[in-house]
């Protein structure tokens, strides 16, 4: 990112690597067992990202998302990552089912730094 944040995409215990989808105007997608870790310059204090939600599947995981740091949310598509207060935090997709509303299909994110 510009400001010198990192984000690393790891395949984790997930049997396939996370994506990105340009299609229905561009998703990441998180398979069960990936995470993405930011990497920030200065301590990050919360994380919000929205989840891709067609034909009536929400793409959250089933809400089993969680954080090095933090404290995770859920509301309908938007996760909440609060508290964080470190310059690097992972996220995983800790869904140990299979099938597509397993899958973390995040279509924007918002880094709120610390001050």
């Amino acid at each position: 990112m510009a400001d010198g944040t990192k984000i690393i995409a790891d395949k984790g215990t997930g049997s396939n690597v996370p994506k990105y989808y340009s299609a229905s105007n561009g998703t990441i997608r998180m398979y069960p067992g990936n995470s993405l870790t930011f990497e920030a310059t200065k301590k990050i204090e919360s994380i919000v990202f929205t989840c891709d939600s067609s034909n009536g599947t929400n793409y959250t995981a089933e809400g089993k998302v969680t954080v090095t740091f933090g404290t995770v949310a859920l509301n309908d598509l938007v996760f909440t990552i609060s508290g964080i207060n470190n310059t690097k935090v992972t996220i995983t997709n800790s869904n140990t089912a299979t099938g597509s509303k397993t899958q973390l299909r995040i279509k924007s994110f918002k880094i709120v730094y610390a001050k």
